[in-house]
């Protein structure tokens, strides 16, 4: 299977590393929302994050789910 990059900032993350130096949070919520995210934490085996995320409760206010968000990457 490819493994297929998450793009923020106009950059191609493989790596926790590349997303913490290119960290935006608005378009880390669009690809949160789009299955995008969800997607590359699996594809790339982040299952620790992976399992996190899928943890989060679908009714969660934005101002929660920029907090849980930040917490699962360590913002």
């Amino acid at each position: 299977m490819a493994r297929l990059p998450l793009v923020i900032n106009g950059k191609r993350l493989r790596t926790l590393e590349e997303l913490h130096e290119n960290f935006n949070l608005t378009e880390l919520i669009e690809r949160y929302r789009g299955g995008q995210l969800r997607a590359w934490l699996y594809n790339w085996d982040f299952k620790a994050e992976q399992e996190q995320l899928e943890a989060l409760s679908s009714d969660l206010s934005e101002s929660e789910l920029l907090e849980a968000l930040c917490r699962i990457f360590g913002i």
